[in-house]
């Protein structure tokens, strides 16, 4: 599983210098999910909790709208990664183009992971700060 899902883990900052026993732990948490054309993977103003690894499919990033696109996303790609680090509203709607196979990384099992590599959760906490730091209020 490490090995397949390295690289897709490694896309995310926060888990860009991590070792790969703690990317060990998070692929035993991935969730597979899947996704049919037009649903929602998350909605704009409800609280995110997790963070989504689209591993096949096209995935659109919705503006304020929520009608036009402002981003497409597909293999290998994520979204929702601040959702590990703050309980805040979600700033844009996603939705599948069509069937989307998905890993799902939930917060509680990220805080889990982090509990079981402590120096790890000092290194992420850098990275989160500055993460926090270049996003706006509502990302």
């Amino acid at each position: 599983a490490l090995h397949l899902n390295r690289n897709i883990l490694r896309k995310v900052p926060l888990f860009e210098k991590v070792s790969d026993g703690f990317l060990r732990e998070l692929v035993l948490q991935l969730e597979p999910m899947v996704f049919v054309p037009g649903q929602a993977l998350m909605r704009r103003g409800e609280t995110g909790r997790e963070l989504f690894f689209i591993n096949k499919g096209t995935v659109e990033v919705l503006g304020p709208d929520d009608v036009e696109a402002i981003a497409v996303l597909s293999d290998g790609d994520f979204v929702g990664e601040m959702a590990l680090l703050d309980s805040r509203p979600r700033a844009n709607t996603v939705r599948a183009l069509d069937y989307c196979n998905v890993y799902a990384l939930d917060r509680t099992a990220f805080e889990r992971a982090l509990a079981e590599f402590p120096e790890i959760a000092e290194e992420v906490q850098v990275v989160a700060d500055r993460r926090r730091a270049e996003s706006s209020p509502d990302d």
